[in-house]
């Protein structure tokens, strides 16, 4: 009669020896709080950035007879999952107009560019005084959707265009109200989750408490490049967690 989060934790104490003799290790790790951008109804029991020096060494750990046990843990416990493949992109890099390869829009698997009323009251409803982290998952649109009438509407710009303009608009709010982006990564593949699923950018956002977030939303500085962003984004998610505390296990 074990919980899923029992049977997790298994997996995690399990796994953690395997982790650590590839030289892997837990970078961060949040604990869900709510949904700020995604369908209302999607919610995360663990959320971690699991850094492993090389693809190799990912490979031996999967492969290795003792994470091959521990995994049944995890199979037991998981409903549904994600596991996001990334290249970690230094901080300090420049702002890209790159994206990734152009796909059919259709496959994208919902259109959410931003929080719906539930959504707002139920972070508005959390402590508003503790460090709070904002993880990123964006995809773009081929073509940037500007509002008729915008002076851009009819530039013929991509989605990718349209996102760099607003990270660099976006970028001096956010140090403003003590914001600062603590890692970066370039989405490689889904290795689990549907296959048609990919991200064209993945960051995590450190704020020094709630209140912060909000003050960078009704920052007048931030009023002109959301509508960069509004063009740029096909779908998105932005899942505000706390900091967990740092272990070796995952979970």
């Amino acid at each position: 009669g074990l919980s899923g989060a029992e049977a997790y934790a298994g997996y995690g104490r399990d796994s953690a020896p395997v982790l650590a003799r590839v030289g892997g290790g837990i970078l961060w790790r949040g604990r869900f709080r709510t949904l700020l951008i995604g369908p209302e109804e999607e919610r995360w029991d663990a959320v971690f950035i699991a850094r492993y020096p090389s693809a190799g060494a990912f490979l031996a750990m999967v492969t290795d007879p003792d994470y091959r046990e521990a995994v049944k843990h995890r199979q037991a416990a998981v409903l549904t999952s994600r596991l996001i493949r990334c290249a970690e992109t230094p901080l300090d890099a420049p702002i890209t107009v790159a994206a990734g390869p152009a796909e059919a829009e259709a496959t994208a698997p919902d259109r959410t560019v931003g929080p719906s009323p539930a959504q707002i009251a139920a972070a508005e409803a959390l402590p508003p005084d503790r460090p709070t982290y904002m993880l990123n998952l964006v995809r773009l649109r081929a073509r940037a959707a500007y509002p008729d009438g915008h002076p851009l509407a009819e530039a013929g710009r991509s989605g990718a265009e349209a996102y760099a303009d607003y990270a660099r608009h976006a970028l001096p709010a956010l140090a403003e109200v003590g914001g600062e982006t603590v890692w970066r990564g370039r989405f490689e593949t889904v290795l689990i989750g549907p296959e048609a699923e990919r991200w064209d950018r993945i960051f995590l956002v450190r704020y020094p408490s709630t209140e912060a977030f909000a003050a960078l939303v009704d920052s007048p500085r931030y009023e002109a490049p959301i509508l960069h962003r509004q063009a740029a984004i096909l779908t998105s998610r932005l899942i505000r967690c706390a900091e967990a505390a740092p272990g070796a296990a995952f979970g």
